[in-house]
């Protein structure tokens, strides 16, 4: 790989963009293009690397400058302070192609969107203290559904 190469994909992939999302906003036809040049088979003119830099949201020099982190200098740092299941989570995204990892990303995001905890505070009928628990959306959803069996004459509580 080449310098330019390396610094087109990790900015892309740190921007969450696939090849064929980069290739767009650069006005190429297909993501093979990127693919060449984040492989270093392929060489940039001036204004394909300022088209390129502005595509990502960065200087040229950025491209063209060598980063003392390399991408797995970054994954390691990240690495040391991570639980086993977070670990496991970071081993199975680096292995993803690259122009797998923005889908996985979104993917993510639209999850933890959907799956945010919500407070509430669970009291006992007898004198124990209440308590706070942790519930999804769609926990709280079919919990605000369910019946209110404490207006049940026959409830044995």
């Amino acid at each position: 790989m080449s310098i330019l190469g390396d610094n087109v994909k990790r900015i892309r992939i740190e921007k969450g963009l696939s090849q064929d999302e980069l290739a767009q906003k650069v006005g190429y036809t297909s993501r093979s293009t990127i693919s060449c040049i984040e492989s270093g088979k392929r060489d940039c003119s001036q204004r394909q690397i300022v088209a390129l830099a502005d595509a990502l949201g960065v200087s040229p020099g950025d491209l063209l400058e060598k980063s003392d982190a390399s991408p797995n200098t970054v994954k390691a740092v990240r690495f040391v302070s991570a639980s086993e299941t977070e670990k496991k989570i970071i081993d199975m995204f680096v292995s993803l192609p690259a122009d797998s990892q923005p889908r996985v990303i979104e993917k993510l995001k639209s999850i933890s969107k959907n799956s945010s905890p919500v407070s509430i505070i669970a009291r006992s009928s007898d004198d124990r203290p209440p308590g706070v628990m942790m519930l999804t959306p769609e926990q709280k959803k079919r919990l605000d559904e369910a019946p209110d069996e404490t207006q049940n004459p026959d409830n044995d509580i």
